[in-house]
């Protein structure tokens, strides 16, 4: 099977109100694809990159099937120890690559597959068939154990969205039940609805404080794709393994001049980078002058650095 670029949901700051839909919890985690073609079970992630070694634990998702052969679409989900969707411990799960890195992962940090929708089932695409007959295929046809999950659907989106907000959980995603699953597109048949708001951006520059970095100088690409500069952050939710991994990256990709289109060019302190590595924000709004307001860095991630646009706002 050839893997697919999954459906996204458009962003509305507010839950609409349709009889017609149903809401879900925005899990914050790596979304990802499970293909099985009567013998082997693959897994790619957003981006077409394999992830098939990584989780080991979704190994059983064929013989929890009543079907020869699938596509699933879900969100690989790590908690941390409040019990809370934790981002970051997805990550540093996701960036494991070595076989006993993986099997400590597997005993240290567990994750959970929570599946949110099917795209093939038993041979035939059922992408084209409204969303409230492949959530019946998911209930028939899916069973679950205690990594591998169905996520609940709702029909009262605003008390769903109270709960989040009240948990400081990342949103919800309200669906129209008769929308068909778009492969590689975008509806607002989906529409995502965020507690807070998050993007991805490419650190751009770093400062030190000795030798260990303290301040990240953030961008994104605008329409003409010039890298513009949106504020600063400092080293927020990393822990010092992530830093020293950073300051190893920082030393591949230094460069002696500022990537951005425009910048003050009385710092003198800055270390410039080839915008190559990109990090997850989360920030409390945009200031009229297009920089983020409160930015925290969550984890380092991987992907394409020309995907950290504008167009994601």
């Amino acid at each position: 099977m050839k893997p697919i670029k999954p459906f996204e949901p458009v962003t509305s700051a507010t839950v609409p109100s349709s009889p017609h839909g149903i809401s879900q919890v925005k899990w914050d985690g790596v979304r990802v694809l499970a293909y099985f073609d009567k013998q082997h079970l693959k897994l790619f992630n957003r981006s077409l990159n394999e992830r098939t070694a990584t989780y080991p634990e979704l190994q059983e998702l064929p013989s929890l099937a009543q079907s020869v052969s699938f596509i699933l679409d879900g969100e690989i989900v790590s908690l941390n120890e409040k019990g809370e969707p934790s981002f970051h411990d997805v990550m540093r799960r996701d960036r494991l690559k070595k076989a006993n890195q993986i099997a400590k992962g597997v005993e240290m940090n567990p994750i959970f597959y929570m599946v949110f929708d099917v795209i093939l089932w038993d041979g035939k695409w059922v992408n084209d068939r409204p969303l409230i007959e492949r959530l019946e295929i998911l209930e028939e046809g899916l069973n679950q154990n205690k990594s591998i999950r169905i996520v609940h659907s709702h029909e009262n989106g605003e008390q769903l969205f109270s709960v989040i907000k009240e948990k400081g959980m990342e949103g919800i995603v309200w669906k129209d039940l008769n929308s068909s699953y778009v492969i590689n597109g975008k509806s607002d048949s989906w529409k995502k609805v965020k507690n807070y708001q998050d993007i991805f951006a490419t650190v751009c520059g770093v400062t030190f404080r000795g030798n260990i970095i303290n301040t990240f100088l953030l961008g994104l690409y605008d329409s003409n794709n010039q890298l513009r500069y949106i504020g600063s952050a400092g080293t927020g939710k990393l822990k010092n393994d992530e830093i020293s991994r950073l300051s190893e990256m920082v030393t591949l990709v230094k460069q002696s001049t500022s990537p951005f289109l425009e910048f003050d060019p009385n710092r003198k302190d800055i270390v410039w980078l080839s915008p190559e590595i990109i990090v997850k924000v989360t920030y409390l709004e945009w200031t009229s002058d297009q920089r983020l307001r409160q930015p925290v860095v969550q984890t380092i991630t991987d992907g394409d650095p020309k995907t950290c646009s504008f167009q994601q706002t």
